[in-house]
């Protein structure tokens, strides 16, 4: 069994950040990661960054959130850093800003 480590996690992201991955690239690399036979993240803090990510779409989790998840993938406090930090985000304005993304627009519709 592979290990996904924190490096590999952050790299990634910062992936993700710099445009050399899309946002669905990213999740579906996090979908083949996250929680399968094959990988064992190597702490807690990298299972839940790896959540984060293969969620990305419905948790409507993007590009500027990842300074955050960074952070979070050698805290201690890593569930209290993203609690803190998913809690700040106006994801109403999110949705609206996200509605025309494929991947995320699906999760984007009005409960209304």
């Amino acid at each position: 069994m592979a290990v996904v480590t924190a490096d590999i996690v952050e790299s990634k992201l910062r992936q993700w950040q710099t445009g050399v991955m899309s946002a669905a690239e990213v999740h579906d690399w996090a979908e083949k990661t996250f929680a399968v036979d094959s990988w064992e993240p190597e702490s807690d803090a990298v299972n839940e960054v790896l959540a984060e990510l293969d969620m990305l779409d419905m948790n409507l989790v993007t590009p500027d959130d990842i300074p955050a998840l960074v952070a979070a993938l050698r805290a201690k406090n890593f569930e209290a850093l993203l609690s803190e930090y998913f809690s700040r985000i106006d994801f109403e304005l999110r949705k609206s800003q996200l509605s025309a993304v494929p991947l995320y627009a699906p999760f984007c519709e009005s409960k209304t």
